[in-house]
């Protein structure tokens, strides 16, 4: 089979960042995964597309890269966690890949920390308290009476005590998917009682960054519910071709007061991620950058125009 025909259907209206996206994770499920079969989109609109399992591969946890991240996705989704079905077979699932970054790096503790520490530019954070993914409230009445969720939510230690890192992953979704209005008593009370943001009723109105406002801003109330006053550091992992990532991110930093708001792209967190692996989990996390980070592999080089046509 041509390796183009082994990629399987694409969809050829698909933006540069999703066309790339889906074409490299094509290329790992018949290349690195040698899986010759790819599945079908859900909803209305059903196709094929060849960076999407095959209801037999996904329910083999073939989207996960570790037998014991497959076992965190399926004693989360037990609990009734809020999970995306689809991310057991869409390989571009932000989703996926978040439980695939941080079920793996949730696994030791002095990992995690050497990314975080890397990531945020420290080198003083020595201690992880609490890693949760898909952070929510058990009831929205605890903090800010909203649907808001965080990807990840670490709680950790180091020479400014105990703080709150929210980090926020993007792989083909955008920012302002889903507008919530947080002009309300609840939010204006954190902000009152917080001192996040320099401007509070501009960026609680501001549509460009609600979604990072909002993330903030539950971080924040989560920490203080745990009498936490240091800044929550929030941290933004993004595809290098989201450019719009970037913008919003800058944006928001100049909204805040005293937090730090970080943006590291998929690559350089993947490549972290591998050089500080411990020796237990080198192979794993070289397949993680491969997957996420290293799409300069699935570059198919393009045919040379023939040399007779040019005569």
């Amino acid at each position: 089979m041509e390796p183009e025909q082994a990629l399987g259907p694409q969809n050829p209206g698909d933006g540069p960042l999703l066309r790339r996206v889906r074409l490299h994770q094509s290329w790992y499920r018949a290349t690195v995964l040698g899986l010759p079969r790819w599945g079908t989109t859900r909803g209305r609109s059903p196709r094929q597309l060849g960076s999407v399992l095959c209801e037999q591969d996904a329910a083999a946890g073939l989207n996960f890269v570790s037998l014991a991240v497959k076992q965190l996705y399926d004693a989360r989704h037990a609990a009734g966690w809020g999970i995306d079905p689809s991310s057991m077979a869409y390989m571009t699932s932000s989703q996926a890949l978040t439980i695939n970054l941080f079920g793996l790096l949730s696994q030791d503790d002095a990992w995690l920390l050497r990314c975080l520490n890397e990531w945020l530019g420290r080198v003083d954070l020595t201690s992880i308290d609490t890693v949760e993914l898909e952070f929510a409230p058990a009831r929205r009445s605890q903090h800010l009476n909203d649907q808001t969720r965080i990807d990840v939510l670490v709680v950790v230690a180091g020479a400014r005590g105990t703080e709150v890192v929210a980090i926020e992953i993007k792989y083909t979704d955008r920012f302002n998917s889903r507008y919530v209005d947080i002009s309300t008593p609840s939010y204006r009370e954190l902000a009152m009682n917080s001192g996040i943001w320099a401007d509070p009723t501009h960026v609680l109105t501001d549509r460009r960054v609600n979604q990072l406002t909002r993330i903030h801003a539950l971080a924040t109330s989560h920490g203080l519910s745990l009498n936490i006053r240091t800044p929550v550091s929030l941290l933004v992992l993004a595809h290098e071709l989201d450019t719009s990532a970037g913008q919003i991110v800058n944006k928001y930093r100049e909204c805040v007061t005293t937090s730090v708001v970080q943006l590291i792209s998929l690559r350089t967190a993947c490549e972290s991620i591998a050089t500080t692996a411990p020796p237990s989990q080198r192979t794993t996390a070289r397949l993680l950058q491969l997957r996420y980070g290293d799409e300069h592999v699935s570059a198919w080089p393009q045919p040379s125009p023939r040399s007779s046509s040019l005569r």
